[in-house]
């Protein structure tokens, strides 16, 4: 069984009779068949197949399975090769993450909204039905059972305490909560201190990696021109003029 790529983007575990490495076989001969796009509609049409690859190839890092992996790296990389310039393709790849970030960032916002917004719409619910049975129960008070054209409801007579003072509770009935016991896990910062002077910790070990940060290049600016320094001119000397008499 081998995952493949939907047109959405998703992934789809129908069985398929090809090797893993089908779906990079298969792009490799698009590449190679249809060469560069020549019009604005191509150019978009291979953006978006490039996105679906590239959503495809991170789904595949996610997995469990090496095999599986190792087919998201090989069709990583042949998507950073699509537009015949590494460069290129690794700009485009950079952007897309870019762009799965914005949407991840856009699904928190939605996810705290519709969180209140789910806990709103379940308390007017509440409300509602309440307000509803409450009004029924009123009017036929010996029914214990409610039949309705699409429900049928039945009651039940409950009881809760309700504190109206704690302050006026007495201590026999009071109730202390127990802490929950402390939990206790390694101080890595302290083994990776002691690691690096030279001593070995068991248990543990510097794992090292190389991370990257998103930088926006700076805009250049435009040499501006340099002004000619203008000498100063040269006043000559008054000269005192003598009276023709």
């Amino acid at each position: 069984m081998t995952i493949i790529s939907t047109a959405d983007g998703s992934t789809d575990s129908t069985p398929c009779p090809n090797t893993p490495t089908a779906s990079v076989n298969s792009l490799v001969e698009r590449l190679n068949t249809t060469g560069h796009p020549t019009s604005f509609s191509a150019l978009v049409h291979q953006d978006r197949q490039n996105q679906i690859e590239l959503n495809y190839a991170a789904e595949l890092f996610a997995s469990d399975d090496p095999e599986e992996k190792a087919l998201g790296k090989e069709l990583a990389d042949q998507c950073l090769y699509i537009s015949g310039n590494l460069f290129e393709g690794a700009d485009k790849t950079l952007e897309f993450c870019d762009q799965l970030e914005q949407f991840a960032q856009y699904q928190k916002e939605r996810a705290e909204e519709l969180k209140f917004l789910a806990e709103r719409s379940i308390q007017k619910a509440k409300d509602l039905r309440e307000n509803t049975m409450n009004t029924l129960h009123e009017q036929r008070p010996e029914l214990k059972t409610i039949q309705l054209a699409h429900h049928q409801m039945r009651s039940k007579l409950n009881t809760t305490c309700v504190i109206t003072d704690e302050s006026l509770i007495p201590s026999e009935y009071m109730t202390t909560s127990e802490p929950k016991p402390p939990i206790t896990k390694p101080n890595k910062n302290l083994i990776k201190k002691t690691i690096q002077s030279g001593k070995e910790v068991s248990g543990a070990a510097i794992h090292e990696y190389r991370s990257w940060t998103s930088c926006k290049p700076k805009a250049k600016s435009k040499p501006q021109p340099k002004l000619q320094q203008q000498e100063t001119p040269q006043l000559s000397p008054a000269v005192d003029e003598e009276d023709d008499w």
